[in-house]
């Protein structure tokens, strides 16, 4: 987390810090991002950036943590399981908000796709415990259609919402972090993920 001095700045000069912080790090992942650039871009001195971060890595998870604020904002109901809405549903609508979302914030396409291209340990690890979240927030999501008898008692909510979160951080997040954005590519994969989370993969039948 940032120091206590970076959130006792006027909101203007903080705001300067992290247009700062987008323009370098869409320019390079975190191992070669370069702190004299925040600095140039920002107008602060370097010791001024120390005061506010304790490094560059400080400031790159307190950036992705405001993305992820801002998405949260963005999507509204849809990650709350208060919301009672079927997970099937709840997957899609995900989906086109998702694309909404993506053209709305552009600016944050380039640091997102450099992100999943860094080899740094502590950004893999921000992955790791991001893909965790989404995991555990998946499985309450099933839980609840179970519950409610929409999805059967035999599935393995874990291994559902492990497989529907995979299927999120590959196949459709490569097509939202692409310059040229394809809503409806996006839209009939997930359908297809859809047509076989609803019928299965086996031919039924009656003994």
């Amino acid at each position: 987390m940032p120091k206590p001095t970076f959130f006792n700045l006027a909101p203007d000069k903080r705001q300067r810090i992290m247009d700062a912080a987008i323009k370098e790090f869409s320019r390079a992942p975190i191992e070669h991002a370069n702190v004299s650039n925040i600095v140039q871009d920002s107008g602060i001195s370097r010791g001024s950036f120390y005061q506010y971060f304790h490094d560059k890595h400080d400031l790159y998870m307190h950036f992705f943590e405001t993305i992820g604020q801002v998405k949260f904002a963005y999507f509204g109901p849809l990650f709350d399981a208060r919301h009672d809405m079927p997970f099937i549903e709840r997957l899609y609508q995900m989906h086109l908000k998702g694309i909404a979302f993506r053209l709305d914030h552009p600016k944050y396409v380039p640091p997102s796709r450099l992100l999943l291209q860094s080899n740094d340990p502590s950004t893999k690890a921000m992955i790791a415990a991001s893909t965790r979240q989404g995991i555990d927030l998946f499985e309450a999501f099933i839980r609840q259609d179970q519950d409610k008898g929409r999805i059967s008692p035999d599935v393995d909510a874990w291994v559902l919402a492990a497989l529907t979160i995979t299927f999120m951080n590959t196949f459709s997040m490569e097509d939202y972090l692409q310059d040229d954005l394809a809503p409806d590519t996006i839209k009939e994969k997930v359908k297809a993920l859809i047509h076989i989370f609803k019928k299965g993969i086996t031919n039924h039948v009656l003994r």
